[in-house]
């Protein structure tokens, strides 16, 4: 037994013998260095949305929150999409996408005590001229993505790759939040406004039978509608946006998008995804005279459109078609 109590002090004092010989440069923990937070809050989701029916005095207003007290820059970029041509801005004289376009900048002391800056705002007038546009040259159904970047007081960016002192180049956020528009409990990438009228909540959202009441017929079949009859869900998918599936051509559950914007009805180029070999695929588009529409009651919609506009499978191109929405 005392040879056993001598063997076990004997190990404690070797241990303690080489702990007392440890380097002390050779393990140690890194200093750990602070990242970088900000999130974007609409306390309202209408004041996400350009007001069209007064762009002089239209505005976007949110909320900024940050738990950072190292902030040089808060910058918010922005790329334009103008829906009547399908063009997103900047672009070069050649045609090639530019960087985004800074909109607006703040700095560490525009945030209160508790990290906020509350009600910031965003004119139409500020988001137009970053891209040497005037306000007659928006209209509605006009898209501004905008990208929120933070600039330590020590030169990191975020987000951004940055290069580690090993060599290896790492992005400063983690890979969920490096896109634009992903939001996580501590940085939003960015946000998308629309350039639109306000909707009351839940307008034309909901069961709809859709039908074609007019225009022309399936040239596979010689008769009939190109769209079938059928009752759909029709989802929100921005504040502006609605979505169903349909029947178009006899095959079900072809993606249908449309948006209302200030009492128009309007129908972005759709792709259905159908085609004949070696032929561009079937789409559509919005008429040039548009359906219209009123807050007053979402209970029917008619929308106009030209079909097959890329003269798929060697059909005539653009013809008319007239769809009708009734709620159930």
């Amino acid at each position: 037994m005392k040879k056993l109590i001598a063997y076990i002090s004997l190990l404690f004092l070797s241990l303690a013998v080489l702990t007392g010989c440890e380097d002390e440069d050779a393990v140690r923990v890194p200093d750990l260095i602070e990242g970088a937070s900000l999130r974007v809050v609409f306390p309202d989701p209408q004041l996400s949305l350009f007001n069209f029916d007064n762009p002089e005095q239209s505005r976007i207003q949110f909320d900024l929150y940050t738990q950072n007290r190292n902030i040089d820059s808060v910058n918010i970029y922005a790329t334009y999409l103008d829906a009547s041509e399908g063009v997103t801005y900047p672009i070069t004289p050649q045609g090639q996408a530019q960087r985004r376009q800074l909109v607006k900048t703040y700095r560490q002391s525009d945030f209160n005590s508790e990290g906020a800056i509350k009600n910031a705002t965003i004119t139409l007038a500020e988001a137009a001229a970053a891209f040497g546009l005037q306000l007659s040259d928006i209209e509605g159904a006009d898209v501004f993505n905008f990208y929120n970047q933070v600039v330590l007081t020590d030169g990191r960016r975020f987000p951004e790759s940055i290069e580690l002192p090993d060599g290896y180049s790492s992005n400063t956020v983690t890979p969920d939040i490096a896109g634009r528009g992903v939001q996580t409990s501590s940085f939003n990438a960015g946000f998308t406004s629309f350039v639109a009228c306000s909707l009351p909540s839940g307008y034309a959202t909901g069961r709809y039978r859709v039908e074609q009441i007019g225009g022309a017929t399936d040239p596979f079949s010689g008769t009939g509608p190109r769209f079938g009859t059928v009752e759909v869900t029709v989802i929100q998918t921005s504040p502006i946006g609605r979505q169903f599936a349909l029947s178009y051509y006899g095959f079900d559950n072809i993606t249908f998008n449309y948006q209302l914007v200030c009492g128009e009805l309007v129908v972005p180029k759709t792709s259905s995804g159908l085609a004949c070999t070696g032929s561009p695929a079937l789409a559509w588009r919005g008429a040039p005279e548009t359906g219209q529409y009123q807050t007053s009651s979402d209970d029917e919609f008619i929308i106009e459109l030209q079909d097959n506009v890329d003269a798929g499978c060697g059909l005539t191109a653009g013809l008319p078609v007239t769809l009708k929405l009734t709620k159930i």
